[in-house]
């Protein structure tokens, strides 16, 4: 293994690799992240590439939603984009994340509002956010959110749900379900691909609370349905999903420590990857995320 990648960014990032696709062969994990690194490398919020909205059209008339977008390289452009397309919606984002780029999300919001419409930001901590939310929607706007986000109010995982993802379990945070389930409004999740150099937008299933459904049964049916999504977009290109390198800090999985039989199987040993730990060397253990000082 090059040195290079003796770093907890590609140990974790690869480590999370192995945890939900754990068929992809570790020495393909360097190309992998090769690819992730240029694909998440920063961009403007601005996008001076070519959109089209055709299929997002839909969005301009009907019922107003809750619409979800995930951590897929061109995230930050896509509101401006869906604005610049006509469409009218709030956005509900963690406030940290606001402080840190307070100037370009200002930016952003003058921009979008250039078409004649209003744009505002809620902010996930905000106690009056669900009160904010359903006045976004009966004013006749959606609500913009990111699944895969940090936004939320716990980091338990008692006060999260469990969901199949790719070839394991994730734990998530269960807001975005609640708040259709309480406001009664249906949950639509986004995307992008790409066409013969070309951007194009494209909404998943819509979901729906069902007559009778109770809240954890929606809240668990939405949030499945959300990260199987996600994981359709993914599988193949896993790169696409910037969120690889820190899921550790979501606390959204479990993991078990190895056992007797484990240490001496090759494949643990493939695992192995040497880092410094508060000064010291030592080994991390990518199959079993476990630390080990020499």
């Amino acid at each position: 293994m090059s040195k290079k990648y003796e770093t907890w960014e590609f140990a974790l990032f690869s480590a999370h690799i192995h945890y939900y696709l754990p068929a992809i062969a570790w020495q393909d994990h360097y190309e992998l992240y090769e690819k992730w690194k240029s694909y998440h490398s920063a961009r403007p919020f601005h996008s001076e590439q070519s959109w089209d909205c055709s299929n997002i059209e839909v969005l301009k008339a009907g019922q107003k939603k809750i619409i979800c977008l995930y951590h897929l390289g061109l995230h930050a452009q896509i509101p401006r984009v869906m604005a610049d397309c006509g469409i009218h919606f709030d956005i509900l984002m963690d406030r940290s994340v606001y402080q840190s780029q307070q100037e370009e999300f200002m930016q952003m919001q003058q921009e979008m509002q250039r078409n004649g419409l209003d744009y505002r930001y809620l902010m996930s901590d905000d106690v009056q956010v669900l009160l904010k939310i359903r006045t976004s929607i009966q004013s006749g706007k959606h609500v913009l959110v990111f699944v895969d986000g940090n936004s939320g109010v716990s980091d338990t995982k008692d006060k999260k749900v469990a969901v199949n993802f790719l070839e394991n379990m994730i734990y998530v945070r269960a807001g975005i379900a609640l708040i259709g389930y309480l406001l009664h409004v249906p949950i639509i999740p986004l995307t992008h691909f790409s066409l013969k150099g070309r951007n194009h937008l494209m909404l998943g299933n819509e979901i729906n609370r069902n007559l009778g459904e109770n809240r954890n049964s929606f809240i668990y049916r939405s949030m499945q349905k959300l990260y199987d999504f996600l994981a359709v977009v993914i599988r193949d290109k896993p790169w696409k999903w910037e969120c690889w390198s820190y899921l550790h800090e979501l606390n959204c999985y479990n993991v078990q420590m190895p056992s007797k039989d484990d240490s001496g199987q090759k494949n643990n040993h493939e695992a192995l990857i040497k880092l410094r730990l508060n000064g010291r060397q030592g080994c991390f253990d990518r199959k079993h995320f476990c630390y080990k000082w020499e």
